[in-house]
C-alpha cells in the first residue's frame, strides 16, 4: 500500500501527567490546617482512569530500497495526516515524502526514485490514561427549624447555622470543616458543622467556612454576614444572613454586593403584587398632560383645565382624578416585575419614576436630552452599559455579531460606544408621532426595565466608591438606607459629586452618613438633597404633585 496522506500528531500524557501528580503529592503530603489562613491551598482537581484505545502504525519506507525511514502511531482509520508526518518524522523527511508522491518504475518491480512511500504496519491495542476534571467540593449554610419571612428569618429559640460541604469526587470525602468567627478557629469532624449563633446588635457579625477534602485540597474560605436580633413585634429571633451560600436565602444582588442589612422602611418595601404598590397621587404634571393629548375632556373647567404652565389647574386635576390615578397604576404589574428581576426595591422604582416624569413618558421639551419614563440621560445609558454586563451584551447582540460583543463595554471603540449608547436610547424613548397620546407605551415598558438596571449599576458604582476610598464594601462602612440614598445621588447628579462629597467627609474624618455627605454636596450637586428627599418619604401626599419639577 504506497500513497500519500495527512493526519494530526498521535502523543501520550502520561509523562506529564506522572510530574503533575508528583508535583500535587508534594502539597498532598502537607500539615494538616491549624489555622484559617492555611486553608487557602489548593490546585487543580483531576481524577485518571484507563481505557483501551486501538492504535495504527504506519511506515514511510524509501522507493529505492524499501528501508524504514520513520514510523508514526496515529489513533484513528486511514492515512496519517500530513501534519502528523511533518511532526513525527521532521521536515525533511516531509519534504523527501511530498516531493515525490509517485514512483513509476515500482510497478515493474523497479523503484529507483529519491522519495517515500506510507505504507500500513500494523495495529495495537493500547492502554492510555485519561485525565479529567473533578468538579470542585461545594459548601452551603441554612438555618434548620427558623422560617424564612420575606427576606428574613424567623426562629422560636436561638438559631443554629449548619454548615454543610459536598464532596462530588466517587471515592472522596470531606474530612472537615472550618470556621473562623470572632478571632476563633473552629473545626469540625465530617462534613456538617453547626453552631448555635448568639445575639448581636443590628451591625450584624462576620463568619467564615471552609473545608477539607480527602482528596488533598480545601475550599478556599468564604464569607458570610448574619444578624440575631429579637423581632420587634413577635416573641421570636429575627436573623438576617447575607451569603450566596445560603440554602433558600432571599438575599438580593446588591444587599450581597454591598454586605448590607436590607431596612424595613417603607420607601424601600419590595412587593410581590402590583396592589401592594398602588397610589392615588394628585400629580398636577400627568393631570396636565391627560387633559392635554385628550385623554380627559376638562372643557368645563373655565381655563381649560390647563395652567399656562402646561401644569393641571385645580379645576382640571379634579376632572382627571380617576385617570390620574388609573395612569399612575398601569405600570405597577411592570414595576414589580422588574423589582423581582433586578431585585431593586418595587416601591422605591416607582418613587423614581414618579419624580422623574409622574408616570408620563413622553417627549418633554424642557429637557431634550433625557428619555422614556426615567428621564435617562446619554451618560446614564454609559453607566448602565459599563456596569451591567447582561444589558450590555442585550444590546450589544442587538447591533453587532457575537464575536464583536466578546470585550466589554470600556473596551468597545469610541464609535462602537456611540452606538451602543444610542440604541439604549432608542430602547427607551417612547416618543411615538402616529402612537395614542403620542407614546409607545411598549416602550414605556422596556424604560422601566431600564430603570431597574441603572439602579442596579448606580448600586455597583457606589460600592466601587466605597471600595476605592474605603477598602470595604458599603455596608461596612454605611447603613443601607443611606447607600440606596447614595444610589439617587448618582442617578440624580452623577458619580463625580458623590466621590468629591466622600471625600470631604472623609477628610474630615467623619463618618460616611446620609447627613454628612449631603452637607458635602456643593454647587449644582445639592440640587440632589431635595430630589433623594422627595423619593425617600415614606408616605407621598400633595406636595409630590405640586413640587414636581422635571
Amino acid at each position: 500500500m504506497k500513497s500519500r496522506g495527512v493526519c494530526s500528531l498521535l502523543w501520550s500524557p502520561k509523562f506529564l501527567l506522572q510530574i503533575f501528580l508528583v508535583v500535587c503529592s508534594i502539597f498532598a503530603v502537607s500539615t494538616p490546617k491549624e489555622a484559617y489562613a492555611s486553608s487557602e491551598r489548593a490546585f487543580p482537581r483531576i481524577d485518571v482512569s484507563q481505557e483501551t484505545r486501538t492504535e495504527y502504525e504506519w511506515w514511510l519506507l524509501n522507493w529505492s530500497n524499501n528501508n524504514l525511514v520513520c514510523s508514526l502511531r496515529i489513533d484513528h482509520q486511514g492515512w496519517p495526516y500530513e501534519t502528523e508526518i511533518l511532526r513525527v518524522c521532521g521536515q525533511q523527511v516531509h519534504e523527501r515524502w511530498i516531493k515525490y508522491p509517485y514512483c513509476p518504475t515500482a510497478e515493474s518491480g523497479g523503484g529507483n526514485c529519491p522519495g517515500l512511500y506510507l505504507m500500513f504496519y500494523k495495529e495495537y491495542q493500547v492502554q492510555h490514561d485519561v485525565v479529567s476534571l473533578l468538579p470542585p467540593a461545594a459548601i452551603s449554610i441554612s438555618l434548620p427549624g427558623c422560617t424564612l419571612a420575606d427576606s428574613s428569618y424567623l426562629c422560636s429559640q436561638l438559631p443554629r447555622l449548619r454548615i454543610h460541604a459536598t464532596e462530588p469526587a466517587v471515592g472522596q470525602q470531606i474530612n472537615q470543616v472550618g470556621v473562623h468567627l470572632e478571632g476563633v478557629d473552629m473545626f469540625f469532624p465530617g462534613e456538617v458543622a453547626e453552631l448555635e449563633l448568639t445575639p448581636t446588635d443590628s451591625n450584624g457579625k462576620t463568619i467564615s467556612f471552609w473545608a477539607d477534602s480527602s482528596l488533598g485540597d480545601s475550599l478556599s474560605p468564604t464569607e458570610a454576614r448574619y444578624r440575631v436580633l429579637r423581632h420587634p413585634e413577635l416573641d421570636m429571633w429575627q436573623v438576617d444572613v447575607l451569603s450566596t451560600n445560603l440554602i433558600d436565602g432571599s438575599s438580593t444582588n446588591y444587599a450581597l454586593l454591598w454586605m448590607a442589612f436590607p431596612s424595613q422602611a417603607n420607601w424601600l418595601t419590595s412587593a410581590t403584587h402590583p396592589d401592594e404598590i398602588v397610589t392615588a397621587e394628585p400629580y398636577l404634571y400627568l393631570a396636565g398632560q391627560l387633559i392635554r393629548w385628550g385623554a380627559v375632556d376638562a372643557s368645563t373647567c373655565a381655563d381649560g383645565g390647563l395652567l399656562r404652565t402646561g401644569y393641571a389647574s385645580q379645576c382640571g386635576l379634579e376632572s382627571s382624578h380617576l385617570e390620574v390615578v388609573a395612569w399612575q397604576n398601569n405600570f405597577n404589574t411592570k414595576i414589580v416585575e422588574v423589582s423581582q428581576q433586578t431585585g431593586v426595591p418595587a416601591q422605591l422604582i416607582k418613587n423614581l419614576i414618579a419624580q422623574e416624569t409622574q408616570f408620563w413618558p413622553g417627549h418633554y421639551e424642557l429637557a431634550p436630552d433625557e428619555y422614556g419614563i426615567g428621564r435617562l440621560t446619554e451618560s446614564g445609558a454609559d453607566t448602565v452599559l459599563l456596569w451591567h454586563r447582561d444589558f450590555y451584551q442585550q444590546i450589544c447582540n442587538s447591533l453587532f455579531i457575537a464575536s464583536e460583543c466578546v470585550r466589554g463595554y470600556a473596551k468597545q471603540s469610541p464609535t462602537n460606544q456611540q452606538m451602543l449608547r444610542g440604541a439604549v436610547i432608542n430602547y427607551v424613548d417612547a416618543s411615538c408621532a402616529s402612537c395614542l397620546y403620542q407614546i409607545d407605551l411598549n416602550k414605556t415598558e422596556t424604560g422601566i426595565e431600564v430603570v431597574g438596571y441603572s439602579l442596579l449599576a448606580k448600586a455597583a458604582q457606589v460600592n466601587q466608591i466605597f471600595a476605592n476610598l474605603t477598602g470595604k464594601p458599603g455596608g461596612e462602612v454605611s447603613s443601607y438606607e443611606d447607600l440606596w440614598r447614595f444610589v439617587l445621588v448618582d442617578y440624580n447628579v452623577g458619580p463625580g459629586c458623590l466621590y468629591s462629597a466622600f471625600q470631604a467627609v472623609l477628610n474630615a474624618n467623619a463618618t460616611l452618613n446620609w447627613q454628612n455627605v449631603s452637607n458635602n454636596l456643593t454647587g449644582d450637586c445639592r440640587n440632589a438633597n431635595e430630589y433623594v428627599e422627595r423619593i425617600t418619604r415614606d408616605r407621598w401626599g400633595m406636595s409630590v404633585g405640586v413640587s414636581f419639577d422635571p
